[in-house]
């Protein structure tokens, strides 16, 4: 976390989020990610104290109210570490305001209560969908299967959150079709009409390709 009180200023005045490190690694295995590699396919996260204590260092000490959750994969393996790190900002009553970007699972009731705990709105948090393809998601374009985005939406659903936000990925596969895309639109719009407010997507047709991803790999041995 940067430490200039320069740029914690210039982040206060710019309204900017702050970063805080909470995790690293992943265990998920995207095509299109290195991440998964850099610990062998383990997600270590910090200590929630630690985190916490950053959080209210630099709130009081310096006035930061907006922080950014940095790191890998807030949710997984599991949501216990999330969890315990809004129920450790509801207990201190910290008047924060805390993002980041989750994975569609898990997701449950119990961090949903946690962030709500907290006072912020589960709906605010962003989510890497991937794709929305049950076939190219078991082939790696996204983290998750079509069920477990089909659950999240539910749960959305149940507990009466109006949208549901994060990013897509479509044509940034080697076994990408015009089906899969289609099929995969048709998933955003089943969800998007599910929602009151909508599914609310950023997304983009292609990828970047690291050598050292599935997908890196994927290309040096089908050249052409």
């Amino acid at each position: 976390t940067p430490r200039s009180s320069a740029w914690l200023a210039l982040a206060r005045e710019r309204e900017g989020r702050v970063p805080v490190f909470f995790s690293a690694g992943c265990n998920r295995r995207c095509a299109f990610c290195v991440e998964a590699g850099f610990l062998g396919g383990r997600v270590v996260p910090r200590p929630v104290e630690d985190t916490l204590d950053e959080i209210e260092g630099l709130h009081r000490a310096a006035g930061v109210r907006r922080f950014f959750l940095a790191g890998s994969e807030l949710n997984v393996p599991d949501a216990r570490a999330l969890t315990r790190l809004m129920l450790g900002l509801a207990d201190r009553r910290l008047d924060v305001d805390v993002r980041g970007f989750l994975q569609p699972a898990p997701v449950d009731d119990a961090l949903l209560d946690a962030m709500e705990a907290a006072g912020h709105d589960p709906s605010d948090f962003s989510f890497e969908f991937g794709h929305f393809d049950d076939r190219m998601l078991r082939r790696g374009a996204g983290p998750a299967s079509r069920r477990q985005l089909q659950r999240l939406v539910e749960l959305w659903v149940r507990r009466g959150y109006r949208t549901l936000g994060g990013s897509a990925l479509l044509g940034g596969h080697p076994e990408e079709t015009w089906g899969s895309i289609e099929r995969a639109l048709l998933t955003i719009r089943e969800f998007d009409d599910a929602l009151p407010d909508g599914l609310g997507l950023a997304w983009s047709p292609g990828a970047r390709v690291y050598p050292a991803s599935p997908l890196g790999r994927w290309g040096r041995d089908h050249p052409g």
